[in-house]
């Protein structure tokens, strides 16, 4: 008896996952514009700013892509420093906690990335961001970007080894 006690608790306790909606009009999550030429091909996105968790002097930018309302793709410039105005071109990898800025593109599904893209350094020249407007009243950011990325995990059949981002713009609010 107490086993079937045991299973049925167990059974009743397994509830199913809500599905994730990530709706792309909700301006709470999302603000502000995007554009970029991904390997010379138009690519727009949902913008979404935040500061660091653990350093408020840090802030990061993501652009993420939806399909019925789940994150697709998404490319994010991480760990800027939020005193810093004009142009940023030293990248690193990203590591969690380094407060070192990073380019990053995934692939997702729902939420689970399944290729990657981090910043190519051979291509510094064509690597940087440029801050145009960091205003702190109205938690703004607008600025300008290139970037070069090369695969680091993932197959995914159509998708290069690597990811040229150019004549990039965002204008987004930074969210705490």
């Amino acid at each position: 008896m107490k086993k079937i006690l045991l299973l049925l608790l167990l059974f009743s306790s397994c509830e199913k996952d809500p599905k994730i909606i990530q709706d792309p009009n909700n301006r709470n999550v999302y603000s502000g514009t995007f554009y970029v030429e991904r390997n010379g091909i138009e690519w727009k996105a949902q913008a979404v700013a935040h500061y660091n968790y653990t350093n408020k002097n840090y802030y990061s930018l993501f652009f993420d892509s939806l399909s019925y309302g789940y994150l697709q793709r998404s490319f994010s410039i991480s760990t800027l420093p939020s005193n810093h105005f004009d142009t940023i071109r030293n990248f690193g990898k990203y590591i969690p906690l380094n407060f070192i800025p990073t380019f990053y593109f995934d692939n997702i599904d729902v939420d689970v990335p399944y290729d990657s893209w981090e910043t190519l350094f051979e291509d510094s020249l064509n690597n940087w961001v440029k801050i145009n407007k960091f205003d702190t009243i109205t938690n703004e950011v607008e600025g300008t970007f290139s970037a070069t990325l090369i695969r680091v995990s993932g197959i995914s059949p159509g998708f290069p080894d690597t990811m040229r981002f150019r004549k990039g713009r965002f204008a987004t609010k930074l969210w705490k």
